[in-house]
């Protein structure tokens, strides 16, 4: 078992935030680092640096991955609802579940234009994801949600078994 003291358990709750929001560029005033390693720091060779090109490629590759996730969604787009409000919500949410990780995305590369962030690109981005993130989470527990709620809903047909007839068996 990892035993630390109340000082180096005082440095992991200071520090702890800059491992989960590295873009993040301010300063912990009164820290003093110890030689003690914490369970997230990088070892020698962890990270990589990688070049702007790549950099663009891994988000094109982020937002055509997120892009055909949320289209899967659109496929219930004329599906029987319980209702026509859940139906509307279930469009609106697929909807956004499909653009707005690439909208931010594609804002993300606008505003880091040839050099890091800007102070005053960097606070409006953030604000401006954090937001697409809160819609892009609230619009995920909605379709899950949904989806267990219209297997509640379901039409008798739904449950006659029609395939076990072409099947060869017994009985």
């Amino acid at each position: 078992m990892l035993k630390c003291t109340i000082p180096q358990l005082k440095y992991i709750v200071e520090v702890g935030p800059l491992h989960f929001l590295p873009f993040l560029d301010f300063q912990l005033p009164c820290i003093q680092y110890n030689s003690f390693p914490l369970v997230a720091d990088p070892l020698e060779g962890d990270i990589v640096k990688v070049n702007r090109k790549t950099q663009n490629y891994i988000y094109f590759g982020i937002s055509v991955g997120a892009l055909v996730f949320g289209c899967v969604h659109l496929f219930a787009w004329n599906f029987p609802f319980p209702t026509d409000v859940e139906k509307l919500i279930w469009r609106i949410a697929s909807f956004l579940t499909a653009l707005l990780p690439t909208a931010l995305n594609m804002i993300w590369l606008m505003a880091n234009r040839g050099e890091r962030a800007t102070d005053i690109t960097r606070p409006w981005y953030l604000t401006l994801a954090l937001t697409g993130i809160s819609i892009i989470v609230l619009c995920r527990i909605f379709i899950l949600v949904e989806v267990f709620r219209s297997l509640y809903f379901l039409s008798p047909d739904a449950f006659s078994s029609t395939w076990a007839l072409n099947v060869p068996h017994v009985g």
